[in-house]
């Protein structure tokens, strides 16, 4: 495992010897390209685990499955160019959810990446159990790849959905300090869905309802700046709204925590896991009062 440097944010993968950690991995790249981010590539297993048919367990299993763990990380580590600081580990705990959020952590990780599972829709997100579970406890923004990932970086624009009720602070002002530290050119995207409350026809204005006015004013300062881009999206449902957005090869899709999450944990609503499952692009899903600890 390569030491630590004061890389300019750091981008853990929980990763698999397959094909959804590879998107996994690729799309941590794409994140760190040109940024000056450092990628942490993590293989998690829990304590005791053994694979199919070794009951009981062969001697020597455990030193052969370090060398498997090994070989997986060494092979994923040249997957990432050499601008990019990159560090492998296994890490073992109790379960394999828990073990990733004891190391985002310990690494001070800005964010957790994972892949979908296989089965699903080609570039569609389709979430297994580990997955399904950070969605609701993990501490740190949690960022999906759909199947097939393969856009090689840097991530070219980033779209901030927001309601049009209260509570969209955190990720207008994520998707703020993505552009201002990192130079992202944002599109403020406020949805209602069916009716949900009257639609206001300005996206600023939906913005200092449902966040603030000083954050409006520094997203229509980046706007202003040619930086962002704001509009409103009325539609009678989730998969109505996405397919009326236009999306870049190279795109994310940020949303916030459900309002009933826990103060500095994350948990997933019925409206973001619809965008996850709908949008064809990464999507970025962040704990509750994750930015008022920033």
């Amino acid at each position: 495992m390569a030491s630590q440097s004061r890389a300019n944010g750091r981008i853990m993968v929980s990763y698999i010897a397959t094909d959804g950690g590879i998107d996994a991995l690729r799309f941590a790249v794409a994140l760190a390209k040109e940024r000056g981010m450092a990628v942490d590539i993590v293989m998690a297993r829990a304590a005791g685990e053994v694979t199919p048919g070794l009951y009981p367990k062969m001697r020597g299993y455990d030193s052969i499955l370090e060398r498997q763990l090994a070989g997986w990380l060494d092979d994923a580590r040249a997957e990432v160019s050499g601008d990019i600081e990159v560090t492998t580990r296994v890490a073992v705990g109790e379960s394999i959810a828990e073990t990733l959020i004891e190391q985002a952590t310990e690494l001070g990780s800005e964010m957790l990446v994972a892949g979908s599972r296989g089965g699903g829709f080609f570039r569609r997100v389709s979430l297994g159990s580990v997955v399904n579970t950070l969605l609701h406890s993990c501490p740190v923004p949690l960022a999906i790849a759909p199947r097939g990932y393969n856009h090689p970086g840097p991530i070219e624009r980033a779209t901030v959905l927001f309601g049009t009720r209260p509570g969209a602070t955190d990720i207008i002002a994520l998707g703020l300090d993505y552009a201002e530290r990192f130079g992202i050119p944002l599109r403020f995207v406020s949805l209602n869905i069916d009716g949900d409350k009257p639609a206001n026809p300005d996206a600023l204005e939906a913005m200092e309802h449902t966040a603030s006015p000083e954050l409006a004013e520094r997203a229509r300062a980046l706007i202003d700046a040619t930086s962002a881009t704001a509009e409103v999206v009325d539609a009678p449902s989730i998969e109505a709204a996405v397919a009326q957005l236009d999306w870049l090869p190279g795109e994310i899709a940020c949303m916030g925590s459900s309002r009933i999450a826990p103060e500095g944990r994350l948990f997933v609503g019925s409206t973001a896991t619809q965008i996850m499952r709908y949008t064809p692009v990464p999507a970025v899903v962040i704990p509750n009062g994750y930015m008022n600890n920033a």
